[in-house]
């Protein structure tokens, strides 16, 4: 087994989340040619020995790696049925829950394709985020096609959670700068209007998979730097928009600010708009 490494506040989160519905996620690539089944499985089991991972276990408010060491070797990396989409795949896997506790937090899978095949896999999203998959499929795809840049060490787990990493030292933290713009934040975050859904009773994910148009990557990005944001940010503020959109809501009341007396009406937000509303609402978007 690994060292152990402490919960933090985001894993915490959606292990709880996970005791109303399951919190996968999923990434795939997408190859030309023709899938070796037998291969792109050897890569894989050899993937997880060789970066360390495997089941996991929980240990008071810690969790570690039991290391895959040929127990899965017979277990091969499961093939799509021909019949089901992509789409259609993952937002079935999304929804299912990792119950079996022999099985490693990661579902790794085979569609092939008429344009060639993908792989990927499916995992609880707590036990690992976006990036880390990202360098475990790096490491997957390497053992296919370029064995000699694999890396042919353990993935080294933080002792002391991320504050070595992404702390003051490393991230150019300012007190002073740092108390105002948490204050800012705060008065910031009490203009913000409170809803309550009304319709949603069901938290099952479905997939759409969608080809972006031309060019609309880079006109995201140009727009995020002209506003002074992060890419995230537009995204959010989109998801924000198609919400208000096409989810029902009610506002819920909220005690009088000094913000809301300018409007002149209490439990009001102002009616300023946010920068993003606009232009993400736009149609060519």
């Amino acid at each position: 087994m690994t060292a152990t490494a402490p919960l933090n506040l985001f894993q915490r989160l959606l292990r709880q989340w996970e005791l109303s519905h399951p919190y996968n996620a999923a990434q795939a690539i997408h190859l030309r040619g023709t899938a070796d089944p037998s291969a792109i499985t050897a890569a894989w089991h050899d993937t997880l020995r060789t970066m360390g991972l495997g089941r996991v276990h929980i240990r008071g408010g810690s969790y570690g790696y039991e290391i895959a060491n040929g127990q899965w070797k017979d277990r091969p990396v499961p093939i799509v049925p021909p019949h089901r989409t992509l789409a259609e795949f993952l937002s079935d896997q999304l929804n299912a829950p990792f119950e079996d506790p022999e099985e490693p937090p990661f579902r790794p899978f085979i569609r092939r394709g008429d344009d060639g095949h993908h792989i990927g896999v499916v995992y609880q999203h707590w036990v690992a985020d976006s990036i880390s998959i990202r360098m475990l499929m790096r490491e997957w795809f390497y053992r296919l096609y370029d064995p000699a840049a694999a890396c042919k060490c353990a993935i080294k787990q933080p002792e002391r959670g991320y504050w070595r990493l992404f702390g003051p030292d490393n991230s150019n933290w300012h007190l002073t700068e740092g108390a105002i713009n948490t204050f800012r934040r705060y008065f910031r975050y009490r203009q913000v209007k409170k809803v309550d859904s009304t319709a949603i009773e069901n938290a099952s994910v479905t997939v759409r998979l969608e080809e972006p148009k031309d060019a609309v990557i880079d006109r995201v990005y140009r727009y995020a730097q002209m506003n002074g944001v992060k890419v995230n940010d537009v995204f959010v503020a989109a998801m924000a928009a198609l919400c208000r959109q096409y989810v029902p809501t009610q506002t819920r009341a909220r005690r009088m600010t000094p913000f809301s007396r300018r409007s002149g009406k209490r439990g009001e937000c102002s009616s300023t708009p946010t920068r993003l509303a606009t232009p993400v609402a736009s149609p060519e978007w």
